[in-house]
């Protein structure tokens, strides 16, 4: 509601959604209890998998076009997410990526792995894992929480907020409320 209000006259707001049912029934009462009036508003709920409707946006005109991009999808898809939306985005444009602490995983895997003394190949890490995160979306059961799928996400996450605090394309800040909030702006 906060950007809708920011962006009044030209706002249009997308949600990518595995399944669009939940958004709808609770989703939108609460949009419309907020009062956003629905006609005037652009609203896209679009279904299927976010990352093949973000590549499809980014083969078109889309690129460049987008203020701000919020991220809390699969966690081992993140790296993915995140390079599509700075392919999205404008210049000054927006990526907050929700959840980036794994319920403090992300912390141990920090001061348990060697790339948490080695930045450089963290960030190496990361390509690699930004190139096999859509398969492994594709291969890897909802999130379950159990601790395989949480240690192999806070290694991921990791690496990736590494990797964007050397990123030379944004600036950004990761904030430690609730299960971590990265948020960068593209330069």
């Amino acid at each position: 509601m906060l950007l809708y209000d920011l962006f009044v006259s030209t706002a249009c707001i997308a949600t990518l959604e595995v399944d669009t049912a939940p958004f709808k029934s609770i989703g939108l009462p609460y949009w419309a209890k907020a009062g956003a009036p629905s006609p005037a508003l652009p609203l896209w709920c679009l279904s299927g998998s976010a990352i093949e409707t973000m590549q499809l946006l980014a083969a078109t005109d889309c690129v460049g076009s987008f203020d701000a991009v919020f991220i809390d999808a699969d966690k081992a898809a993140y790296p993915v997410y995140y390079e599509l939306a700075l392919t999205l985005l404008r210049k000054g444009g927006v990526v907050a990526l929700d959840n980036v602490l794994r319920r403090g995983h992300v912390i141990r895997e920090w001061k348990h792995s060697a790339a948490g003394h080695d930045v450089a190949g963290a960030a190496a890490q990361t390509d690699a894992a930004a190139a096999t995160a859509a398969a492994a979306a594709a291969a890897a059961p909802a999130e379950s929480g159990s601790e395989a799928e949480l240690k192999t996400s806070a290694k991921i996450l990791h690496q990736l907020n590494v990797f964007i605090a050397k990123d030379a394309r944004v600036q950004h800040c990761l904030l430690p409320v609730g299960d971590g909030l990265l948020i960068a702006t593209k330069l």
